[in-house]
């Protein structure tokens, strides 16, 4: 399946998005920063990893990364298609803290929607702690509600 190729902001956000095939390339900062926390990013390290040594892997995830002019990555964007609901989740979306509020929610958007085309994705989805930021750039709130279950 294509990826979308490398593209430049047009909000100014100062990165140029370009896809991998290798989740290692992604600093272990841009992680880690994440909230919720990524309990073991160790963890999630190794078993992506490993499971990228296999074609079906790429087949549904999609990595992209946002460097500066530098070629210095300053941020990560993962998908995955789901392939019985063709339904294109972000699962993780990060930028280095001096590249934030600089439009690069919805230059992550806009990479969605092309890959969402590219793949024959019927929706694009992505959990949020912050909704409204979501519903700025044009997204919905989902009809179903996402439940927990803890030990």
């Amino acid at each position: 399946m294509a990826v979308p190729t490398s593209s430049r902001s047009k909000r100014g956000t100062g990165l140029r998005y370009t896809p991998v095939n290798d989740f290692a390339l992604v600093p272990k900062p841009l992680i880690e920063q994440i909230k919720p926390a990524v309990p073991d990013v160790d963890r999630l390290y190794n078993v992506l990893k490993s499971a990228s040594n296999s074609a079906s892997f790429w087949s549904i995830n999609f990595i992209g990364v946002f460097a500066d002019h530098e070629h210095i990555i300053k941020g990560f964007m993962w998908f995955t298609l789901n392939p019985i609901t063709r339904v294109l989740h972000c699962h993780m979306l990060s930028v280095d803290k001096e590249y934030q509020n600089r439009g690069i929610l919805l230059e992550a958007k806009n990479i969605g929607k092309k890959l969402m085309r590219e793949v024959g994705a019927s929706k694009l989805t992505a959990a949020t702690r912050n909704p409204k930021v979501f519903e700025r750039i044009g997204f919905t709130r989902s009809a179903l509600t996402v439940m927990e279950l803890e030990e």
